[in-house]
């Protein structure tokens, strides 16, 4: 009877144990979840906001979204109907004005639709904080090398 209630004893220690083992894990795993959020830093996106209002100031662009990392700015132009005649135009007299706007700045311009695709994803990946600024980094690189071909 005593063996039992040592095997008894033993197990349900195990039990607890294993348990509160457990119970530390979840809690474990969901502190790094929370970490993991916390460190995608706000990135200011302040520079892409004035280059985004210069650009739609230029009479023919219907629409400008810009994405930037510190002094890089990376735009796109929506530019509709008859005026897509003068885009190289278009995205020249753009770029001297959001240089103008954003000084010391260094500006890409593009009218290309995959642009304003990986553009409109990173600035919502952004605007809801789910990238590291390394991350960051490696996107604009990517759209800078699409904007060359």
């Amino acid at each position: 009877m005593k063996i039992e209630m040592r095997m008894m004893a033993s197990i349900l220690s195990f039990l607890i144990i294993l348990s509160t083992t457990a119970c530390q894990t979840n809690e474990d795993s969901e502190n790094i979840q929370g970490q993991s959020v916390s460190k995608h830093t706000i990135i200011s996106q302040m520079n892409a906001e004035t280059a985004e209002k210069a650009a739609e100031r230029v009479e023919r662009v219907d629409k400008a979204q810009a994405v930037s990392l510190e002094k890089d700015i990376y735009i796109h132009l929506n530019v509709e109907g008859f005026d897509r005649f003068f885009l190289k135009e278009i995205r020249s007299q753009t770029k001297k004005e959001v240089e103008d706007a954003v000084k010391g700045s260094k500006v890409q311009v593009s009218t290309d639709k995959k642009i304003e695709m990986e553009i409109t994803e990173l600035k919502e990946r952004l605007k809801d904080h789910q990238i590291t600024k390394k991350k960051l980094e490696e996107e604009i690189k990517k759209i800078e090398e699409d904007m060359k071909a």
